[in-house]
């Protein structure tokens, strides 16, 4: 049985202007299906290098995009967080066009409705909301389903002869990560592992979005969605990756 493991790592962002507040993403750069997050989607690798290299190509051509375009915009992810006019706000749901933003599931069964993320003013009345910058670790274990099949060698202009060697044939992938138990392990794991050593008390307390057990399913997978994405995560990356793999093939066996 032959099994592909693959990580993946995504990270939203800001996108500042030039008096440092944030804007709606325009359309042409890659987006969070809420737009005032930019996107940065490194391609899914099979070893710890592919990966951090794929994330770090991803980001370097977000910020050459924005460089070439000439804009007045800028990423920011120093702090993971920010508190955005409501009207801001109301207007990046507006661009949504009426989508709901997917609602992440939760191994202990946390709801982000625990964890207000408004600003009020002194008569009550919410004034800005917490928007916070996530960074996504995707997970893929693939058993491969193959097949041998005979070569043939060309004998004559109609005629071929069997050959002792053979081919493989990849006919079909079946994912490994269905079973809740195993993404539960992993999530867990990451819990562990990672999100004591990544989060801030201060990002923990204000961002809803960034408490932990917290993942989604994909047809290949899931992702595991409690990390936040500051400036000074890139440089533990490698780490960060690391341990996912290790989780991931823990989990899998």
């Amino acid at each position: 049985m032959m099994i592909k493991y693959k990580i993946g790592l995504e990270a939203e962002t800001f996108l500042f202007n030039k008096t440092n507040a944030p804007e709606i993403v325009p359309a042409y750069y890659d987006r969070d299906d809420f737009p005032l997050l930019a996107e940065i989607r490194g391609k899914p690798g099979e070893s710890v290098g592919e990966v951090v290299g794929n994330f770090v190509t991803a980001l370097i051509e977000l910020r050459t995009k924005l460089e070439r375009n000439k804009s007045e915009l800028h990423m920011d992810s120093h702090s993971g967080f920010y508190y955005v006019p409501l009207s801001l706000h109301k207007e990046a749901h507006k661009v949504m066009g009426g989508k709901a933003v997917d609602e992440s599931l939760n191994i202990y069964g946390t709801s982000v409705e625990e964890f207000p993320d408004d600003q009020r003013n002194l008569a009550g009345r919410i004034t800005h909301r917490c928007v916070s910058c996530g960074l996504h670790v995707h997970f893929s274990a693939e058993e491969v389903v193959t097949k041998q099949e005979p070569l043939y060698t060309k004998a004559g202009k109609k005629e071929y002869t069997r050959s002792s060697e053979f081919k493989t044939i990849e006919i079909g992938r079946l994912s490994l990560l269905k079973p809740r138990l195993v993404i539960s392990d992993i999530v867990k794991g990451m819990d562990k592992e990672l999100y004591p050593k990544l989060i801030s008390e201060e990002v923990k307390k204000r961002c809803k979005y960034r408490q932990p057990g917290f993942y989604e399913l994909k047809p290949y997978g899931f992702e595991y969605r409690s990390l936040p994405y500051i400036d000074q995560n890139v440089d533990v990356m490698t780490g960060i990756v690391e341990t996912a793999f290790d989780l991931l093939k823990k989990a899998v066996g």
